[in-house]
């Protein structure tokens, strides 16, 4: 039991951190934004298990193994490098200096900020304790089991175990056989993992997102984003106004491909988009990180959901074309062309897919 908790401890939260100091070290205003380093370390290894997962899926359907394999490889090899960065920087740079808070309202700040915590941790117990009737979850975690017990891709049917064809919607959307892998390297049984723990997880990385949101949006009014954090939580809690609500999807279908797609992949593009439109309005150049975790967010949402590249590309084609000409910035189109490319990419490639009857 110890054992497998460390390593989802390495899976879920070393692994990510430390792939996210790669990005980071170029980003602009890394220190705003001091948690976007372990949400950029899971965009950028999602976007690797995507590009590295449908090829598999799509040559081999017992290519499980390999997969795990060559994922394993990768991000160990990725978090090496942003260890051994963290490490470097840490031996150049000074010892920094506590710097005591001081502002007149800090106990009604730390008040306010105690009332979030209280709901997410509400929220939090209620993921874990309670169960909710989902008909798409006999498909996606019995995926997800298949995959891990088998070793197969997409070539059984997850109702009956039978043999069927590789479905190229679902397959070029693996999301489920991320979730295999991590029960592969912890030793943690899927459903605990789509039920429990990857749940809580994604729902922490969605409160991340929306606070890093939530400072671009109040920009200086530091004192205002708990009660941001409070007025999103509570309309997370009360979005159960339909079983088609994004709030219900992020607690009730959090380790589902659409829900991350809308509660996680959406947020972050806009998040970037934001930090790069930043830039742009105070004439400055925003850097190639932010255009890099733009497109690896483009390739993560393909591995959440087909539709999803659709989506991404519309986006970045509508902003890239009012970009244009608000700011004249013509220039930037390449940009946004260039990060909606993986996603309509996929896009393509299933279309193909469709369009000659893909059997395997």
């Amino acid at each position: 039991m110890l054992l497998q908790i460390l390593k989802l401890i390495v899976w879920l939260i070393f692994i990510p951190c430390a792939v996210g100091a790669l990005a980071m070290r170029k980003m602009p205003d890394a220190g705003r934004y001091r948690l976007l380093g372990i949400v950029s370390g899971y965009i950028c290894l999602w976007a690797v298990f995507q590009v590295l997962a449908v090829p598999v899926i799509l040559w081999n359907g017992e290519g499980f193994d390999l997969l795990t394999i060559l994922f394993a490889g990768i991000s160990l090899l990725l978090g090496a490098g942003g260890v051994a960065l963290t490490v470097l920087q840490l031996r150049k740079r000074p010892a920094l200096k506590v710097v005591p808070d001081k502002s007149r309202n800090k106990t009604v700040r730390y008040l306010l900020w105690g009332i979030f915590f209280v709901l997410l941790a509400f929220q939090i117990y209620q993921m874990a304790a309670l169960a909710f009737a989902d008909g798409d979850d006999a498909f996606y975690s019995a995926v997800s089991s298949i995959t891990q017990e088998s070793g197969t891709l997409y070539r059984k049917l997850p109702y009956t175990g039978g043999t069927t064809q590789l479905d190229p919607r679902h397959a070029l959307a693996p999301l489920p056989v991320w979730i295999a892998f991590l029960s592969r390297m912890c030793g943690v049984h899927t459903a605990v993992l789509t039920h429990v723990v990857v749940p809580i997880v994604l729902l922490l990385l969605a409160y991340i997102i929306y606070g890093m949101i939530g400072q671009v949006v109040l920009r200086d009014k530091k004192s205002q984003l708990p009660i941001f954090m409070i007025l999103v939580s509570l309309v997370i809690l009360f979005g159960n106004y339909s079983f088609k609500t994004a709030e219900t999807f992020l607690i009730t279908r959090t380790s589902q491909g659409k829900a991350v797609l809308g509660s996680i992949i959406f947020p972050f593009m806009i998040l970037m988009l934001f930090i790069i439109m930043g830039k742009i309005q105070e004439n400055k150049k925003p850097g190639y990180v932010p255009w890099v975790l733009l497109g690896a967010g483009s390739t993560a949402c393909c591995l959440c959901s087909t539709m999803g590249g659709v989506l991404i590309s519309i986006l970045l084609g509508i902003t890239g074309l009012l970009t244009g000409i608000c700011y004249k910035k013509w220039n930037l189109l390449p940009g946004f062309a260039g990060c909606g490319l993986p996603a309509l990419f996929y896009v393509i490639v299933y279309l193909v897919l469709l369009r000659i009857g893909w059997q395997v």
